[in-house]
């Protein structure tokens, strides 16, 4: 009988704080992430970053981040390794070239401030709910895929918003 009643309701509560958890440590870890992405240049001296243009999914700047100190190193390494990192495609503070493009970075902030919501705001998953996410994914596509057709050429400000919606 006690093994009835903890496996209807016990296991349930088990599973939502298990949940809870995991959904608190993730928006622990992307906002940690998203801060130090933003904070990096600024804590690195003026104009001491290089133009980090290269080829996303590669380490093109190995020169670069292996004279940096911990934690920059780290985090222009993972910029590195999952960014072009395009120059004039990034944000620029302090006189440095952010650790991702404005895409990219706003991506990093929207998951962040998408996983907070999570921690503090109890979503209902219905019909409105999906449509509005399927905008917000859809309106990267909607600002990438013409301008990687040569129709027009965003704004760092419009990939930031977009990559932001994405995240």
């Amino acid at each position: 009988r006690w093994a009835k009643q903890f496996n209807k309701s016990g296991l349930k509560s088990l599973l939502r704080i298990l949940v809870i958890v995991i959904i608190i440590a993730l928006a622990a870890m992307f906002t940690f992430r998203a801060a130090v992405m933003f904070i990096a240049p600024l804590a690195l001296p003026p104009n001491s970053v290089p133009d980090l243009s290269g080829q996303p999914a590669s380490i093109d700047n190995l020169e670069f981040t292996a004279n940096l100190s911990q934690p920059w190193r780290w985090i222009y390494g993972s910029g590195d390794s999952s960014c072009h990192q395009g120059s004039d495609r990034s944000l620029h503070m302090n006189g440095n070239q952010m650790p991702l493009c404005s895409r990219c970075s706003g991506r990093e902030l929207g998951m962040a401030i998408g996983m907070l919501l999570m921690v503090f705001k109890r979503f209902k998953i219905n019909w409105r709910f999906v449509i509005l996410i399927a905008l917000m994914v859809g309106s990267m596509a909607i600002d990438a895929v013409p301008q990687y057709m040569g129709l027009w050429e965003s704004t760092n400000i419009s990939r930031l918003i977009t990559g932001f919606l994405f995240g």
